[in-house]
Parts: structure tokens; sequence; C-alpha cells
């Protein structure tokens, strides 16, 4: 009777110090530190815009240091299903900062540059009938001083990819008075030949007049927190016009552009995607 216990005991003993083993190896396994490391050490963005930084290898938990506190914020951030995380931007004014961010777990640290640049909407053509923006271009209103327009040449329609600069001009939003409704324009400054398609810079730019009354109604509202436009229609005059609701990226916002005495047509969309790094400064 007292070897069958001996033996008992003994038999306990070695699978409790198995499974003891196979727990510290399980846990050996989990604290694996892994570098830190980014994709880039210089990034872009814009004001009005939040920006993440994807974390490619790390230990979910970072402290950041901004060099540059006035020019914007900088938050660690992790969601379900991305135990590296990434770092979330929110800009103040535009300027150039360094972050210097550390990874807790391992001490290791890493430092980047982030220009902030002038905010701007972008546009892309789905459907067009006008010599110039066919369905290919890309239209980014930029909110500055001089009212810049840049018309690109998209790649595709993937987000991320790069766009080539087809022509620069200016923009103007204004609006007119109507017996019924209230009529909403957008005029597009560029260097155009008599039938409206892209020309040589030399020639001294042409406006080109579009309605865009028949656009989604929300984009009313949107335009004026991201571009410096002033409707200045009584009706439109309310704080829910000067306050734009929350950006629903997963609606379908349509910008819809008839050419003030032509036959020409343009459906564009408002997009999330960012303007090619350096074209801004």
């Amino acid at each position: 009777m007292k070897t069958k216990t001996i033996l008992g005991m003994l038999i306990a003993f070695f699978l409790a110090a198995g499974m003891a083993s196979c727990s510290d190896n399980d846990e050996e396994e989990v604290k694996e530190v892994l570098p830190l490391i980014f994709e880039k050490t210089m990034y872009e963005t814009s004001l009005i815009r939040i920006y993440n930084i994807p974390i490619l290898s790390g230990n979910g938990s970072y402290s950041i240091k901004v060099e540059n506190p006035e020019v914007l914020d900088a938050d660690p951030f992790l969601h379900e299903g991305n135990e590296i995380g990434y770092i979330q931007l929110m800009s103040k004014r535009k300027g150039v900062t360094a972050l210097t961010v550390t990874d807790n777990v391992s001490g290791e640290t890493a430092k980047l540059t982030v220009t902030v640049t002038d905010g701007y909407m972008t546009f892309p053509v789905q459907r067009s009938n006008h010599p110039a923006l066919d369905e290919h271009v890309w239209i980014y209103l930029i909110n500055n001083d001089a009212r810049e327009c840049y018309f690109m040449q998209g790649d595709d329609r993937d987000e991320y990819a790069t766009s080539t600069i087809l022509f620069r001009g200016t923009y103007q939003f204004s609006a007119e008075k109507a017996r019924e409704k209230s009529k909403y324009y957008l005029t597009l400054v560029y260097a155009s030949d008599e039938n409206g398609k892209f020309t040589d810079a030399a020639i001294a730019p042409m406006q080109h007049k579009f309605d865009i009354s028949g656009s989604d109604s929300e984009l009313f509202k949107i335009i004026p927190n991201y571009l410096p436009v002033n409707w200045g229609v009584p009706e439109n005059a309310s704080s829910d016009v000067k306050v734009a609701p929350r950006l629903d990226m997963s609606h379908v916002y349509t910008l819809n552009m008839k050419e003030v005495g032509t036959e020409y047509e343009v459906i564009l969309t408002l997009s999330s995607r960012s303007i090619p790094e350096g074209v801004l400064k």
C-alpha cells in the first residue's frame, strides 16, 4: 500500500514538473521581444486630417515624444487583431517636427520626421464627357491663400497608388441667389484651348465655371470645413451649414458638375486618398 502511495506521488510530481516546464516554454514564446521597425523615417500629413503611421514590428507598448507639439499630437494605438499597433497623428498647424518613438518592452527607439502641409480635398472623376477631366483624373483642391488646384493622372483606383501631375490651376467656389433655388458653382482656372483641353502653361489660364447645385447636399455642409468658401446665401447661413457632420467615408459623396455654356458634365466623388508626398510644401 505504501509502495503504491509513493509511486503515485512520484508520478504526480513528474507530471507537475512537466506541466510547469511547458508553461515556462509557452511564456517564453509569448514574451519574445520583437525589433522596432517602421516602413520609413519620413512621413507627411495635412491639416484637418488624422493620419496613421503603421508599425511593422514592435511589442505593443510605446512612448512618443513630439519635438514640436505645436505642429501635431501623436499617440500610440492598438486595435483588435493588431497587437503591434500604430501611431495616430493629429495635425495642428503647418510645419515639420521629429517624433521619437520608444518601445517600452525592448527599450529600442526610432526617430521619425513628419511634415504637416496645407489641408485639401480629393475628388476622383468617375464619369465624364469633358475633354480634360476624364475618368483617370484626380482633382486636389488645396486650402491655401492661392487656392491651388492640382489635376493628377491616377495609375488606378488604388487609394495608395502614385499619381502624376498633369496640370496646376486655381479654383473658386461661389453661390448665386436665384428666385426659386440658389445656384452653387465651382470655377476651375487652368491653361486650356477653346475646347477646354489642358494645353501649354504659357497660354493665359481660362476660367471653366461648373454648376454644382445637383451635388450631394451634405457636401455643401462639409466643404466649408475644409476649404475657403462662404456660400453667402441666406437660407444656408444657419449653424448646421457651418459645422459639418462627421465624415462617413462608407457614404459616397457625389459632386455633380455641369460646365456653364457647354454640354460637358463631370461626376466626381469625395475620396480620403492622400496627395502624393512632396507635392505640397
